[in-house]
């Protein structure tokens, strides 16, 4: 999942971006895209390598984008899954941070508001009236989120629908996230924050923890008052927000952990993993995680009837270890 990270001049975006991914550009001045992955860190991956005797692990990713200001008009920008407004409040920054968000909140959905009010012209006037009726309904519905300045992400979800107006690359129908940067541990409450989950941290003093050895981060961040890192606290409000969950294939090869939406079919599972073993789809053998963390090994969960032979109806649930059996078309 590729995040893009913007905001105003001064606001720290690079500390940010240093904060979630352990890396130092501060002394890089080149106005460029910046990016790189991290992984999404799961204590049960680790623990399932040694069950398994794995040979390597393989976490869920996320990819961060450190963007020079933010045009709106940039394609690779408009190319991200996700988006991460970075809010300035300390000394460096002029501007209040409520200011911030409803300046670069504005930017983002005059954007989309002129996109969609442009191809609503187009298709209710004229000889093309009756031609779009559909698309015109599914835009009026947008355009009416927005001049109400509300969550469009929380409010629009039908998956036929946002697959009409996915070409447009609009910044409001996929998930906005806030990062307060404060230089002291301080209380952002604004009297509107457009229903954007909020993250409120010391960036500077985060950004120099993920530089330390890693035998160092956690006595450091003991020591300055922080429970849990920035990226394991992003991570774990962004898996809670966009209601995602964790499944995994395990062999002596490699445990490897894949990403799912809440309440989708094993067979949907199976089209994340390759779309030829869901073509082939046959049947699924699951066992949960827990189960065979609690037993220690595969076969004392056999004996104790951990596992289970399901369809391609099954939900997949979180922790689910899926062993699917296809044919090769």
């Amino acid at each position: 999942m590729k995040i893009g990270i913007i905001g105003k001049k001064q606001c720290g975006k690079s500390t940010i971006y240093g904060a979630l991914t352990g890396l130092d550009i501060s002394d890089m001045y080149e106005k460029k895209i910046y990016f790189h992955s991290v992984d999404v860190y799961d204590k049960r991956v680790s623990k399932l390598s040694e069950i398994y005797h794995a040979k390597r692990d393989v976490y869920n990713k996320l990819v961060f984008y450190d963007f020079p200001g933010y045009d709106t008009n940039n394609s690779e920008l408009k190319s991200m899954d996700g988006y991460i407004i970075v809010i300035g409040d300390h000394h460096s920054c002029e501007e209040s941070p409520i200011k911030q968000l409803e300046d670069i909140f504005s930017d983002l959905y005059l954007n989309d508001l002129t996109i969609l009010q442009k191809r609503h012209d187009i298709i209710t006037r004229g000889k093309k009236k009756s031609d779009f009726p559909l698309e015109a309904k599914i835009i009026t519905e947008l355009l009416t989120l927005l001049e109400e300045e509300k969550n469009v992400y929380n409010e629009f979800k039908d998956e036929e629908k946002i697959k009409f107006v996915k070409g447009f690359q609009l910044f409001s129908i996929k998930p906005i996230f806030v990062i307060v940067n404060n230089d002291e541990n301080k209380n952002f409450q604004p009297e509107n924050t457009f229903g954007f989950p909020i993250f409120e941290i010391m960036g500077e003093i985060e950004r120099e923890v993920t530089l330390l050895p890693m035998e160092e981060q956690k006595e450091y961040l003991e020591m300055m008052g922080i429970e849990i890192p920035l990226i394991k606290k992003f991570a774990s409000g962004l898996y809670k927000y966009l209601n995602l969950i964790t499944f995994f294939s395990c062999s002596e090869k490699e445990i490897k952990a894949w990403q799912l939406k809440k309440g989708q079919t094993i067979y949907e599972a199976a089209g994340a993993i390759h779309t030829d073993i869901m073509h082939g789809f046959v049947r699924a053998n699951i066992v949960n995680a827990d189960d065979i963390l609690k037993y220690k090994s595969e076969k004392l969960a056999r004996e104790n009837n951990c596992y289970h032979l399901e369809n391609k109806e099954y939900t997949t649930q979180d922790g689910d270890i899926v062993d699917i059996r296809f044919q090769k078309k």
